[in-house]
């Protein structure tokens, strides 16, 4: 993320689902590559990410979720504003197919303060 790449579909099942922090829903791995490539091109092309929290559990020996907070700055809004850094929680299904690990479903959301 930090190097402004993007995805790589090859990382994600046939199937995989993604959904952001608004809500934007992509399916499959050459939707999420694409969508995600455009917004690193845009709205987060000068956005990073540093790493809070990462834990793992494994369902399964070839099944895990991850959670992973962290927190993003350099964002841009909608008029090309940077926006003010803020905390996101993100959770992944990970599965293991012929030796690799790849997302099936992705899920971030927005931290508020409490």
């Amino acid at each position: 993320f930090n190097r402004h790449e993007g995805p790589q579909a090859a990382v994600y099942t046939s199937d995989a689902d993604f959904v952001n922090v608004y809500g934007m829903w992509r399916k499959g791995p050459t939707e999420i590559e694409g969508r995600q490539k455009e917004r690193m091109r845009t709205v987060l092309k000068d956005a990073k990410i540093t790493l809070i929290d990462l834990r793992i559990r494994f369902i399964r020996p070839d099944v895990a979720i991850v959670h992973q907070s962290h927190e993003m700055s350099g964002m841009l809004d909608s008029e090309g504003k940077t926006m003010s850094p803020h905390r996101e929680l993100g959770i992944r299904v990970m599965v293991k197919e012929h030796g690799n690990w790849l997302t099936t479903a992705f899920h971030n959301t927005i931290v508020r303060p409490e």
